[in-house]
């Protein structure tokens, strides 16, 4: 499984909040598959659990997209793509 180049949390701060989210007072957790290729890059984000709010969904993408890793390996070193499960967990009283 690949693993997370320091810190993401400060992605998914009060300064990232999705602004339409916010106007609307929306929280709620999503959760995610992150598809990660073998430079360590996310190539692709998957929606697991939807917040029921279509733009904690695309905002939660839009900011895993920005996670650094380095990518899995096999017994032999080689780096392999993998998936990256991310649950994060938006609310109004953070910001």
């Amino acid at each position: 499984m690949a693993r997370v180049k320091g810190n993401p949390g400060p992605l998914f701060g009060a300064a990232f909040y999705p602004p339409e989210a916010a106007l609307h007072k929306e929280q709620g957790t999503v959760g995610v598959e992150l598809s990660i290729d073998a430079q360590g890059s996310v190539s692709d984000c998957r929606i697991t659990q939807s917040s029921g709010s279509a733009s904690l969904d695309a905002g939660t993408c839009t900011q895993a997209r920005q996670m650094q890793f380095y990518p899995a390996r096999t017994a032999d070193g080689e780096a392999v793509p993998s998936t990256y499960p991310v649950k994060v967990k938006w609310s109004l009283e953070s910001r």
